[in-house]
């Protein structure tokens, strides 16, 4: 999915009629649609590079070539960036939480989203934890491969 085709979706789900939710309730609901969008958007990215990296995980130590080690360190980079894009619109969705200025129904839902930045930060960093074991993996197999 592309930013157009989420904006695009949000705005003929602002036009269909009957009334859509978003449309009933006050602006904080859809600034809540808003954030739960694109939160939704990171969930493939983060499966993209579980898909990949499970891949990897499920070959023999043996399988693995320096070119695969290189994607891996690759990988390291792009999660961590990935995670650092994403705190900060954490931060803004605690921001309208504290603010007091959201309604209750937009606070639970708010809610809601910060719970699920806070998973896809946790699966990412895991991520990185699977990326340094297959790394690890490779040197000792290296290291022994040397030495025999």
């Amino acid at each position: 999915h592309d930013a157009g085709e989420l904006w695009k979706r949000l705005h003929d789900d602002l036009q269909q009629e009957p009334p859509r939710r978003m449309r009933e309730e006050a602006a904080d609901f859809l600034l809540y649609e808003v954030l739960h969008r694109v939160v939704l958007q990171l969930r493939p990215i983060a499966e993209a590079y579980a898909e990949r990296l499970g891949f990897m995980h499920q070959q023999s130590v043996r399988n693995m070539t320096q070119e695969w080690m290189d994607e891996v360190a690759e990988i390291k980079l792009e999660v961590y960036d990935f995670v650092r894009s994403i705190r900060p619109m954490k931060q803004v969705v605690k921001h309208f939480m504290d603010d007091g200025v959201i309604g209750n129904t937009a606070q639970m839902y708010l809610e809601d989203v910060d719970d699920a930045i806070d998973a896809v930060i946790q699966d990412v960093e895991h991520l990185t934890k699977m990326a340094e074991s297959l790394e690890a993996g490779y040197e000792r197999y290296a290291d022994k491969r040397m030495n025999d």
